[in-house]
């Protein structure tokens, strides 16, 4: 049983670490694509708030 507990919490953790890979790599595929559509920088305050929510 305890070996059971050990592998499923390994795995979660696994999984955790996955997501947050690619999680990060969304965020900075968005952040790339907002900076490309603000090149006249109206929506900085959005970015701002990307970049804090991306800071994991």
């Amino acid at each position: 049983m305890e070996h059971t507990k050990k592998a499923i919490a390994g795995i979660l953790f696994f999984i955790g670490t996955l997501f947050r890979f690619f999680f990060k790599r969304i965020c900075n595929i968005i952040l790339l694509k907002l900076q490309y559509s603000t090149e006249n920088g109206t929506v900085t305050g959005s970015l701002e708030s990307w970049l804090e929510f991306c800071n994991i």
